[in-house]
């Protein structure tokens, strides 16, 4: 009788375990500051991003996000660090401006330092945490790293940024339903 239990509580483990199933994400993206995309109400950069599932599945869709709380250090202030921020993935438009399948992830940690002489050129790096998601997306968990340089400066008369940022994202997310 105990060897039964073991193997139905084995067999239902198993099945829990194959909804699970994680894919390497493999992606590339072109941002804009101020942002040409808007997902989130104080999303700053945002834009284009291509993305491979496992390397059998490329996503063409858009992302915006924001660094969340800021802390500027080090010599002449100009390290950077963000938490809390949020960035959000949006594919598979629909005709009333939305998007089916979205995943919205929360920056655990981002690096942003700009080296002094570095003409407003630096690299951003962060782990991301995958924390909601909608459509074939809607029970995604899974970590995503985002690594890439950016530039950013004032246009004449200082009351004005722009900026452009071009990513490298990686990781694993999970519990990705099929496409439809």
């Amino acid at each position: 009788m105990n060897k039964a239990l073991i193997i139905l509580s084995l067999a239902a483990g198993a099945q829990l375990l194959s909804g699970q199933d994680c894919l390497a994400i493999r992606g590339l993206g072109q941002a804009r500051l101020p942002a040409s995309v808007h997902l989130n109400e104080n999303d700053s950069w945002g834009g284009t991003i291509y993305l491979s599932l496992d390397g059998k599945e490329m996503l063409v869709g858009v992302f915006s996000g924001q660094d969340g709380t800021v802390a500027w250090h080090g010599p002449n202030g100009l390290n950077g660090n963000g938490k809390g921020g949020s960035m959000t993935f949006a594919f598979t438009p629909q005709g009333d401006a939305t998007y089916r399948d979205t995943i919205t992830t929360y920056v655990v940690n981002g690096s942003f330092p700009e080296p002094p002489g570095s003409l407003c050129f630096g690299t951003y790096h962060a782990s991301h945490k995958i924390i909601a998601g909608t459509g074939r997306f809607a029970n995604a968990t899974g970590t995503i790293q985002i690594s890439g340089t950016f530039v950013w400066f004032p246009l004449s008369g200082g009351t004005e940024e722009v900026g452009y940022f071009n990513p490298d994202f990686s990781g694993f997310i999970c519990n990705v339903a099929p496409a439809p």
